[in-house]
C-alpha cells in the first residue's frame, strides 16, 4: 500500500520519494492529461503509471533498477494473478483469517476502529467483541447527526465500547489543507468529503492503531456492478467502447474540448491495456473478474493514496486488503454480503437487531440486493431532506471566499484547459441561492484548481531556477 515515485533530476541526479506531493514541489513534472483521464472520468484511474511527466511510479509488484555507474533506470513488473483452483470450505477459512488479521494488533497496542453504519465495519466490530484483549474502542467522523454516526454510536454503547465522534467544520486552514491533501492524494475526493476526513490527527494523540474497513466492498461483489451485469459480452468481444461506458463515473465537466479529447483518448488506451493483462473472463467468470479488474485498479489507484496519506499522521490498519484475506474473495460463490452476515451472527448475533446505512439512507438489517436498493430509492423519494443544507451552508463559509478571490483575479478565464462558457454559467451562481448540482460542480472544480494550481506554480518556480 506504498508507492515509490522517480525523477530525474539531472544526468547525475535521480530523486526518489513515496510522497508524490514532495517530488512535485522540487521538479517540473508537469500533469499527463492523457494519463489523468481516467482518473477524472471513470469509476478509477485505470493505469498505475504516474500521472505526471517524467516521473516513474512503482506501485506493488513493480521493481526498478538503477545502473550506478550510467544511471540507467530498468522497470519490472510482475503481473500478479489470483490462484484458480477452488478452496475447500472458503467461508469458515475466511472467517478463520479475518479474525486473525484484525485483533492480532491487539497484542501490543491499544486499537480504534473506524465505526460506521456500514456491514463492513460491523463485522470487524463482532470480531473485536469476541477477543479477551478489551484494550479497543471505536469512532466516527462527519456530522454528528448523520445516521453513520447515530447508529454507530449506539451500537457502541450498548455493548459499553467507548465511542468518539470527530467532526469540526470550522477550519480556518481549510485551503492549505487542501492544498496539501490534494496534491499528497491526486485529488482522491472532494473538499467537502474531505471535511471528514481531517481528524486523523486527534487520533493519533492517543497512539492508537486505527483498524479501518476499507475495501470490504470486493467481498460483497459492491464494486463495479453495472460491469457484472452487463460487461460480460463486452470484455469477452473487447469491446473498448462499451467498457467505457460501463467504466463512466464522471466529475464535473469543466475541461476544454481538446483537453476533454486527451482524457477519453487516454482512459480509453489503459482500458485496452487493462483487457490485455487480465485472464479469460470465459475462465474465471465475471464475479471474480471485476473482483481482479477493481483490484488492479481502484486498490492502488484510491486506497493505496489514502492509506499512504493516514500513515504519515496516524498508524492504520485496512485488514480486508491484506493478501492472505484478499484471496478468498475469487472463492467465495453465493453472496458476499450473506457471508458477513453468517459471521456476525456467528460472532454476535445481538448486532443484527441494528439497521444499517447506505449513504444517508438508514435500512432494515435483513435486507438484501434489490429489496435494499428498492427500500433505498423509496425513502429518498418520500424523504428528501437529508445532510444538503449542511454541506451548502459549509461551502459557503470555507470554500465560496476563495472562489472569490481567484474570480478577482480573472486568471481562470485565461486558462486554455477550462471551457470558459460552462465556467461562466456555474461562478455566475456561486453567490446566488445555488442549489446542490451547483455545489458539487463548484467543489470539485476547486479541487481540481487548487491542485493543478500547486503544479503549474512549482514548474514555473523550476523553470526561473533554470
Amino acid at each position: 500500500m506504498r508507492d515509490i515515485y522517480l525523477y530525474r533530476l539531472s544526468k547525475n541526479t535521480i530523486l526518489f520519494s513515496t510522497r508524490i506531493d514532495w517530488l512535485q514541489k522540487i521538479s517540473d513534472a508537469e500533469l499527463d492529461f492523457q494519463k489523468f483521464g481516467s482518473r477524472w472520468l471513470l469509476f478509477s484511474q485505470i493505469t498505475t503509471e504516474s500521472v505526471f511527466k517524467n516521473v516513474i511510479r512503482l506501485v506493488a509488484g513493480k521493481s526498478a533498477t538503477i545502473n550506478r555507474q550510467t544511471l540507467e533506470i530498468k522497470l519490472n513488473e510482475y503481473n500478479w494473478l489470483p490462484d484458480s483452483n477452488e478452496i475447500a470450505d472458503v467461508e469458515l477459512l475466511f472467517e478463520s483469517e479475518l479474525k486473525s488479521v484484525t485483533t492480532f494488533p491487539l497484542f501490543q497496542n491499544t486499537v480504534s476502529l473506524s465505526l460506521s453504519g456500514g456491514l463492513d465495519s460491523r463485522l470487524l466490530f463482532s470480531i473485536l467483541l469476541n477477543t479477551p484483549e478489551k484494550k479497543w474502542d471505536a469512532h466516527s467522523f462527519g456530522l454528528v447527526n448523520h445516521p453513520d454516526s447515530l447508529i454507530a454510536k449506539e451500537i457502541s454503547q450498548t455493548f459499553g465500547i467507548e465511542h468518539r465522534q470527530f467532526y469540526n467544520p470550522n477550519a480556518d486552514n481549510i485551503i492549505a489543507e487542501l492544498e496539501k491533501y490534494l496534491l499528497q492524494t491526486i485529488i482522491n475526493t472532494s473538499a467537502l468529503s474531505y471535511l471528514q476526513l481531517r481528524h486523523y490527527s486527534l487520533l493519533n494523540e492517543s497512539q492508537k492503531i486505527i483498524i479501518d474497513g476499507a475495501f470490504g466492498e470486493i467481498y460483497r461483489k459492491e464494486f463495479l456492478k453495472k460491469l457484472r451485469i452487463l460487461g460480460f459480452a463486452p470484455i469477452k468481444e473487447k469491446n473498448i467502447n462499451r467498457l467505457y461506458e460501463l467504466f463512466l463515473s464522471p466529475k464535473p465537466d469543466f475541461f476544454s474540448n481538446d483537453i476533454k479529447k486527451t482524457m477519453i483518448k487516454g482512459a480509453r488506451i489503459q482500458i485496452d491495456e487493462l483487457i490485455d493483462n487480465l485472464p479469460d473472463v470465459e475462465d474465471i467468470g465475471i464475479n471474480n473478474y471485476s473482483n481482479l479488474l477493481a483490484i488492479k485498479t481502484k486498490l492502488p489507484n484510491h486506497f493505496c493514496c489514502e492509506q499512504s496519506r493516514i500513515d504519515d499522521i496516524v498508524k492504520s490498519y485496512m485488514p480486508y486488503v491484506q493478501p492472505s484475506i484478499l484471496k478468498y474473495s475469487f472463492s467465495v460463490n453465493t453472496s458476499g454480503k450473506n457471508i458477513f452476515k453468517k459471521i456476525i451472527k456467528r460472532q454476535r448475533p445481538e448486532l443484527t437487531r441494528f439497521p444499517l446505512v447506505k449513504g444517508e439512507t438508514v435500512y432494515p438489517y435483513y435486507l438484501n440486493g434489490i429489496g435494499m436498493n428498492i427500500y433505498k430509492r423509496l425513502k429518498e423519494k418520500f424523504f428528501r431532506h437529508t445532510f444538503r443544507n449542511e454541506y451548502i451552508a459549509i461551502f459557503k463559509k470555507l470554500l465560496l471566499p476563495y472562489l472569490n478571490e481567484l474570480l478577482e483575479t480573472n486568471q481562470l478565464y485565461n486558462s486554455d484547459i477550462y471551457n470558459k462558457n460552462i465556467l461562466r454559467n456555474y461562478l455566475k451562481r456561486a453567490n446566488d441561492e445555488a442549489g446542490i448540482e451547483t455545489i458539487i460542480f463548484l467543489d470539485w472544480f476547486l479541487c481540481f484548481e487548487i491542485f493543478y494550481r500547486q503544479i503549474k506554480s512549482s514548474s514555473l518556480n523550476i523553470m526561473k531556477k533554470k
